[in-house]
């Protein structure tokens, strides 16, 4: 027997036949399910983008729906404020027309019905 070959470098070399012979088969076992665990994880990728994707989308319409809610509330304002003046000149007009008075010597009732007839006339033949 060589020098070299002392008992521990023989135990070494054992244990390193031993070693490399139970990574084999510990590969062999495990390989399947490392295998099926790498495709879980493609699938898991597969799930993050698609539902990534979807969000985008989702951001995009939620966006586009904030933008037109933002119209609708600044045409609502116009719209308001549009009516509010025809209010306040409806009620100057309408102050204008309550603070007339009934010429002296005609019936009050005979001078309002001519006035309202009037006002009538003017407001049907307004665009």
């Amino acid at each position: 027997m060589p020098s070299f070959l002392t008992p521990r470098v023989i135990k070494f070399i054992l244990f390193l036949m031993v070693f490399f012979a139970g990574m084999g088969v510990g590969i062999k076992f495990m390989q399947p399910k490392i295998d099926d665990l790498n495709q879980l994880i493609g699938s898991y990728k597969n799930s993050v983008e698609n539902l990534k994707a979807l969000t985008a989308e989702q951001n995009s319409a939620i966006e586009k729906l904030r933008a037109q809610a933002k119209a609708r509330a600044e045409a609502a304002k116009k719209a308001v404020e549009a009516a509010q003046a025809d209010a306040t000149n409806a009620n100057k007009h309408a102050a204008e027309i309550l603070a007339k008075k009934a010429p002296v010597g005609i019936d009050p009732c005979t001078a309002a019905s001519a006035e309202l007839d009037a006002e009538l006339k003017t407001e049907r033949s307004a665009p």
